[in-house]
């Protein structure tokens, strides 16, 4: 005898079998910088745990999770541990966790590095004005300073960028650099773009003051690199 409908509908729900999950994001610094090989892992109390390592630019990916609460965290050497993230994953669903970690030592020692390397390595250089100066929290115990820029001079360009004219740049609380910039301050930056915004390429030095008698000389080796390889 062949089942009625009512027999193969149970047939199929009792077969039924749930695709897995996806948890995926990136894991940044406290100024958004991508953390390239930092361990994500996901804990659920009914499976093993899964790992994941990030990517060059901070992302990472988590396949094949089973449906259910996920505990997810991420760690790199230097930096403290994030908190744990409570994912909830369902039938076949992609979630999202992104992590900011915070790292051990506050200062850096930047390594010199020439107008060259800045280049090479920023999203945007501009010449900027600064406008307005405050405080903001980056989710670590101390406080960075924010400030607001009006943009007079382009001489490398993110698309983003270019269309609003203004930004919003981070001076990092590195040692030696306790006091934001003054208001009506010009000057050359390199910047790069990340998760969080526009920051510095490489520390103190990717913001150079123009102060008389120098504004001539950093003006024209990049309006020179702006003519060399046609980025403006």
């Amino acid at each position: 005898m062949r089942p009625g409908p009512l027999a193969v509908i149970l047939m199929l729900l009792a077969t039924r079998i749930d695709a897995p999950g996806t948890v995926k994001g990136y894991v940044v610094d406290r100024h958004g910088g991508a953390l390239p090989g930092a361990e994500v892992l996901a804990v659920s109390t009914g499976g093993g745990p899964a790992r994941a390592v990030t990517d060059s630019a901070g992302l990472y990916e988590l396949r094949n999770l089973g449906i259910g609460v996920h505990s997810v965290s991420a760690r790199l050497p230097g930096f403290s541990p994030s908190s744990s993230k409570d994912v909830s994953v369902t039938n076949g669903s992609t979630e999202q966790a992104n992590f900011v970690l915070c790292p051990v030592l506050e200062d850096i020692d930047w390594p010199t590095t020439t107008v060259q390397d800045l280049w090479r390595l920023s999203t945007a250089v501009l010449r900027v004005r600064i406008t307005a100066t405050g405080t903001s929290r980056t989710g670590c115990a101390e406080e960075d300073f924010e400030h607001t820029a009006v943009v007079a001079e382009v001489f490398k360009n993110s698309a983003s960028q270019v269309a609003a004219r203004t930004i919003v740049l981070g001076q990092e609380n590195w040692r030696g650099e306790r006091r934001a910039y003054a208001v009506g301050q010009d000057m050359v930056v390199f910047l790069r773009e990340t998760p969080l915004g526009f920051r510095r390429t490489a520390g103190p030095q990717a913001a150079i003051l123009l102060r008389p008698g120098e504004d001539g000389a950093i003006l024209e080796i990049v309006r020179t690199l702006a003519r060399k390889t046609g980025r403006h």
